[in-house]
C-alpha cells in the first residue's frame, strides 16, 4: 500500500490499540458480570477477550512482516469469532439478560423478547471488514 494515498492504511499504535481494546473491552466487563452468577460463562468470555488481545498483540509484534490491511482484517475477524462465540455461549446458558440490564423494565422485556437483538451489533464488525476492503482497492487503484 501507498503511504500517500489518501485511503492507505497504516500502522498506528492508538489506532491499532484502541480498535483491540475498545472492540474486546465490554468482554472483560461481561465476564466480570456473568462471573458472579454463572462462572463458566464468564470464564469464556474472559477466555474471549485474551484470546482477542493475544492475537491483536502477536499482529501489532509482526508490523513489519505484514501489511496493515491484512492484519487489521483478521483482528477484525478475530474479534467477531471472540464475539460470536462470547454471545452464543451466554445465549446457549441463558443468561443474555444480564448483558443488556438497562434499567428500564419495558427496554429489558423488549430486549428479553428479541435474542437477535444480542447479535445484531455484531453487523458492525462485518460492515467494518466491507469498508476497509473498499478502502484497501481504493488504494490500489491509480
Amino acid at each position: 500500500m501507498s503511504a500517500s494515498h489518501p485511503h492507505a492504511l497504516t500502522w498506528s499504535p492508538g489506532a491499532w490499540f484502541g480498535a483491540q481494546l475498545g472492540g474486546s473491552a465490554w468482554m472483560f466487563v461481561a465476564a466480570g458480570i456473568l462471573f458472579f452468577d454463572t462462572p463458566w460463562v464468564g470464564g469464556v468470555h474472559l477466555a474471549c477477550f485474551l484470546a482477542v488481545n493475544f492475537v491483536g498483540l502477536m499482529l501489532w509484534r509482526r508490523r513489519g512482516r505484514m501489511g496493515v490491511y491484512p492484519a487489521f482484517q483478521i483482528l477484525l475477524l478475530t474479534l467477531l469469532v471472540g464475539a460470536v462465540v462470547a454471545i452464543g455461549v451466554t445465549d446457549f446458558a441463558g443468561r443474555l439478560s444480564r448483558l443488556w440490564v438497562t434499567g428500564r423494565p419495558d427496554l429489558d422485556a423488549w430486549f428479553a423478547a428479541r435474542r437477535w437483538a444480542a447479535y445484531a451489533p455484531l453487523l458492525i464488525i462485518v460492515a467494518l471488514m466491507g469498508f476497509f476492503a473498499w478502502r484497501h482497492q481504493s488504494s490500489r487503484q491509480p
